[in-house]
């Protein structure tokens, strides 16, 4: 079974599919994991996107709480 990675879908994305703009890191997790794109606009959605997912990719946008690990 694949492990769940969840990606913030950035304010201003581009209109592509998700395999388009997550080339790269597909091109690495394709064989072990789905990357899932979760609204990243408060806390509060991100949380309730991403709280069965095995990992985050993160690079802007949303800060990584506490309330988000935990």
């Amino acid at each position: 079974m694949k492990k769940k990675v969840v990606v913030q879908l950035p304010r201003q994305a581009n209109p592509q599919e998700l395999r388009l703009r997550y080339a790269e890191e597909l091109e690495a997790l394709d064989s072990v994991a789905e990357i899932v794109e979760v609204d990243g606009s408060t806390e509060e959605s991100f949380i309730e996107g991403a709280q069965d997912a095995d990992a985050l990719l993160t690079s802007w946008g949303i800060n990584i709480t506490r309330k988000i690990i935990e």
